[in-house]
């Protein structure tokens, strides 16, 4: 189950306009990415979510983990919000929801 403060913070997204989320940028159906301060408390809530939900699924700390966190972004599907994270050598995209309401997704990912 997706906590209220996430729930609402894709709402508030999706009620906006917003497709893609990245730290410091973001863009909207209509526009072109901007690179903007607006939606930071948005982004810190979803990555805040992402990351602590990772960290108790993987057993390990974000730093052990080794992925970064490129962007948040909707699919042109109507199937909602994914996650885009990347290693050295991986891109991985998981659905935004499936990351934070099971662990399937944990066994996609390459851990050393």
């Amino acid at each position: 189950m997706i906590n209220k403060k996430v729930r609402k913070t894709l709402d508030e997204l999706d009620n906006n306009g917003v497709v893609y989320l990245e730290y410091l940028g973001y863009s909207t159906s209509e526009e072109d990415e901007e690179q903007s301060e607006k939606y930071q408390d948005e982004y810190e809530t979803l990555l805040e979510a992402v990351v602590s939900k990772m960290e108790k699924d993987l057993d390990k700390s974000w730093s052990e983990i080794w992925l970064t966190l490129d962007y948040f972004g909707t699919d042109n599907n109507g199937k909602g919000w994914y996650v885009k994270l990347r290693d050295d050598n991986n891109d991985y995209y998981f659905g935004l929801t499936d990351v934070l309401t099971s662990t399937d997704y944990v066994k996609n990912i390459e851990l050393d």
